[in-house]
């Protein structure tokens, strides 16, 4: 009899102790007040501090925010009405994997250098992790530079993927009040970040002709090259120009195919 019992003790306390990290998962994966527990003891991740308001849904998605707020000692990220929907399972690939990401607002504002660069090589993420999102849809966006300026742009999409090495962005699309973009980017992880990009643009000023054409741009965020062609408007003697912002003090514009190459130099940072 006391055999017995003793056995049963010990079945009760193995289901328990194998079923209680299987219960745990699940609340923390299904279940609203999971998601508000994870989100509450990630407010600060190494340097990095972040706060999400608002916080609905369940980690398997789908989920929303009203704010969410990152801060860094290179960039501050505020971004308004969040909704997507993120799929766990993928996670056994060692991925994490968005169906969508939707943004009312997003703020963005690039922060000046106060230390030297770090001698530890940079990543996005961790190097056995993968992150997919198949759509990303931001309303609004304001981009602060460095330099006081404020770029704006409105009906941004883009699907995007990101390794610890690289992040890509495919199908993308701006709108913003004097110029359409749409096109491809690669940014690489360094220090500054490595860039590469086939862009189609078009420009529009009131009372002034459309502009329109296709961009490469290869380098990072101290020196970034541009060439391409200008389509729009044909024949427009002013398209066909050739320069160079590294060219020799004595060279004159070229006016020759409907063309154009820039080297920026180091003096210009695209996000200054």
């Amino acid at each position: 009899m006391i055999k017995r019992r003793t056995l049963i003790i010990v079945t009760l306390s193995l289901l328990i102790a194998l079923g209680a990290p299987a219960v745990g998962l699940y609340w923390l994966c299904y279940t609203e007040s999971g998601l508000q527990w994870l989100a509450a003891r990630i407010t600060k991740v190494g340097k990095t501090r972040v706060r999400i308001d608002g916080l609905q849904g369940r980690l398997t998605g789908p989920l929303s925010a009203t704010h969410f707020e990152l801060d860094h000692e290179r960039v501050h990220i505020v971004a308004d009405d969040i909704h997507a929907d993120v799929k766990l399972r993928s996670l056994l690939a060692q991925t994490i994997h968005a169906d969508y990401l939707a943004v009312g607002n997003a703020n963005v504002i690039i922060k000046p250098r106060t230390k030297p660069a770090s001698k530890r090589a940079p990543r996005f993420v961790p190097r056995w992790l993968r992150v997919q999102a198949d759509s990303i849809s931001i309303d609004s966006v304001q981009l602060h530079l460095q330099s006081g300026r404020t770029l704006n742009g409105t009906g941004i999409h883009v699907a995007s993927s990101v390794t610890s090495q690289t992040l890509t962005l495919e199908r993308a699309a701006l709108v913003s009040e004097q110029f359409d973009l749409e096109g491809g980017a690669e940014i690489g992880a360094g220090d500054p970040l490595r860039m590469k990009g086939d862009i189609e643009w078009i420009v529009s000023f009131p009372g002034q002709p459309r502009w329109a054409g296709r961009v490469k741009l290869n380098g990072d965020l101290e020196r970034l090259e541009f060439s391409g062609r200008v389509a729009e408007p044909s024949g427009d003697a002013s398209s066909r120009v050739a320069f160079s912002s590294v060219a020799p003090a004595n060279s004159a514009p070229q006016r020759t195919a409907p063309s154009f190459h820039s080297a920026i130099g180091f003096a210009y940072s695209p996000f200054s």
